[in-house]
């Protein structure tokens, strides 16, 4: 039971460390009003960081269900970074 609740646990820490890459990565969305070129660069960089962390831990909650599934998580968020 003790075991159960840990890895609850760790899920949960997941979880809310991915929810903040999700709102870093859309606060993208905000650089559109900026006049500064570099900074909306460095947005952009910090936004595709944030989406390449969203798919690498939300791997670790997703492969005990689908391996294969999880890895084309991974693969698709590569091409949202891309894109």
């Amino acid at each position: 039971m003790e075991e159960k609740h840990e890895h609850f646990n760790l899920n949960r820490k997941t979880t809310v460390i991915v929810g903040a890459l999700i709102l870093i990565a859309y606060g993208v969305l905000g650089s559109f009003f900026l006049e500064s070129l570099i900074i909306v660069i460095l947005i952009e960089l910090i936004s595709g960081a944030a989406i390449v962390g969203m798919a690498v831990l939300m791997f670790s909650i997703l492969k005990p269900h689908n391996k294969n599934r999880s890895l084309g998580y991974v693969a698709l968020h590569e091409v949202q970074r891309q894109a």
